[in-house]
């Protein structure tokens, strides 16, 4: 048994070499990762996977998971990966989750013996660790990894390198020391299917933070975060707010297009009084309510929560890996905890499904946020914006302005922005986003800045913001 002490990662680049030559050899390596120590072994492999499961003592039926270097091996080998999956990878990869989806179709050549040991039941474990020491070595070897906890199945895992030679007999060819585990407890193990999700063990991940990780999440964004895109937040939360009341109080609703045929979805008076409309609510006496009836069948319920709630998209300071959400910087007691953002948000929730084996969950709710590009955190909505809004019954007395970051962008399934200038801008600082940043207005022009202008201005784009939003709001109540 060969021992390399990379804690330090001090002459790393010749040990990783060295590694990547005993793993392309058939070995079985102990590698670190954030979580727990694991045993690896080369999926291309199809010798040293039934070796390892030889040496862990493995039950059939038990399946292994995979380590993969990074998102784009997940599409490769699972082409019809869910949105639902995309999300919880997108904001929590690389780090302590492992997902277990469809593995039918699977997009690589896999021999039956060794698809008996990774997906026995039709569904594939898969993870990207965060650890540094392991990521270097996945992204040396270019191919998917076998890894298993390094101890022999029933027996406790190991948390440092010592743990894991003085747990296993026999037979690993290189322990790979890597310092203790971040943090010393499993990962957390997730089913996806479709729109619905499992937790089949809750480890690092916490219940609670999951649900939260699961629901949808929207930003608006322009350049100060002062005036058009917290206008755009208060009007959408608003107009969801209402279409959420009116699906709960019509029965049956079975298709969005006979529902708008009926009547305009969400009528928001834009008035030049303060008075609001005979039999509107205002957002705050609404806020948190939860529809009875789903939109489409087999979607989500969706929700709207107060704003006074704080969604984390800084779960977890962004360490060594740059595209992470997790990191042991901001964690107390080695577990991740909720930092909120300084922006305007929802609250999380999630729907419980009956199910035979465990319990199962669909996303519920839609998180509203917004946030400049050159924005200075703590602003304050410009005086116009705020009586602009005060004219439609809704409020931004306390919104404080916050800064479109890597975190935000990660964490939001779409991003809608005032001009073709804020989209350029974005997808220029972070092009794996662009698919998710759109205009806000469907027919592509820009909403003009009414910084330093009159309040009819101001009134003026509230009012193509409504009406862009009440066209784009199929969008954001069907989850597809």
């Amino acid at each position: 048994m060969e021992f390399l002490n990379l804690a330090s990662m001090q002459g790393t680049e010749r040990d990783i070499y060295r590694i990547v030559e005993s793993l392309k050899l058939g070995g079985i390596l102990v590698l670190p990762t954030e979580t727990v120590y694991g045993l690896a072994v080369l999926l291309s492999r199809p010798n040293a996977v039934a070796r390892l499961s030889n040496f862990k003592g493995r039950k059939p039926g038990h399946a292994f998971s995979l380590a993969v270097p990074d998102y784009s091996w997940v599409r490769k080998m699972l082409p019809q990966i869910s949105p639902l999956a995309e999300r919880f990878a997108r904001r929590c990869w690389p780090g302590p989750l492992t997902l277990v989806l469809d593995a039918s179709p699977l997009g690589i050549a896999v021999p039956e013996a060794i698809r008996q040991l990774i997906a026995p039941s039709g569904t594939l474990g898969i993870r990207v660790p965060s650890h540094q020491v392991t990521c270097s070595i996945l992204h040396a070897v270019g191919e998917p990894i076998v890894l298993t906890s390094a101890n022999i199945s029933g027996n406790t895992p190991a948390c440092t390198a010592h743990e894991a030679t003085e747990s296993l007999p026999a037979g690993v060819d290189i322990v790979v020391d890597g310092g203790p585990c971040e943090y010393s407890e499993a990962s957390t193990v997730v089913r996806v299917h479709g729109w619905e999700y499992e937790i089949l063990r809750e480890g690092v991940i916490k219940a609670s933070t999951l649900h939260q990780l699961a629901s949808r999440m929207i930003v608006f964004a322009c350049t100060g975060n002062t005036c058009r895109s917290p206008m755009a937040e208060v009007i959408c939360r608003a107009l969801l707010e209402r279409h959420q009341k009116r699906v709960a109080d019509t029965e049956q609703i079975c298709d969005l297009a006979v529902y708008e045929e009926q009547e305009p979805l969400c009528q928001l008076p834009i008035t030049k009084h303060s008075e609001h409309a005979e039999g509107t609510s205002h957002p705050s006496k609404v806020a948190g309510a939860k529809m009875d009836t789903d939109i489409v069948p087999a979607k989500p319920e969706m929700g709207v929560s107060p704003p006074e709630a704080k969604f984390d998209t800084r779960a977890m300071e962004i360490g060594q890996m740059p595209e992470s959400v997790f990191s042991a910087s901001s964690v107390e007691s080695g577990r991740p905890s909720p930092i909120p953002t300084k922006s305007t948000v929802c609250a999380v929730g999630a729907s419980p499904m009956k199910s035979s084996n465990a319990q199962k969950y669909q996303p519920e709710v839609v998180e509203i946020l917004s946030a400049g590009i050159a924005a200075f955190d703590g602003d304050t909505a410009s005086p116009h914006a705020k009586q602009a809004m005060h004219l439609l019954g809704l409020s931004l007395d306390g919104h404080q302005s916050t800064q479109l970051d890597e975190r935000l962008v990660r964490c939001a399934d779409a991003i809608y922005v005032m001009s073709k200038g804020h989209r350029q801008a974005i997808i220029s600082r972070w092009p794996k986003s662009a698919s998710r940043v759109h205009l806000l207005d469907p027919d592509g022009r820009d909403i003009v800045d009414p910084y330093g202008m009159p309040l009819q201005t101001y009134q003026d784009c509230a009012a193509q913001i409504q009406r862009a939003l009440e066209r784009r709001l199929p969008e954001f109540v069907d989850f597809e």
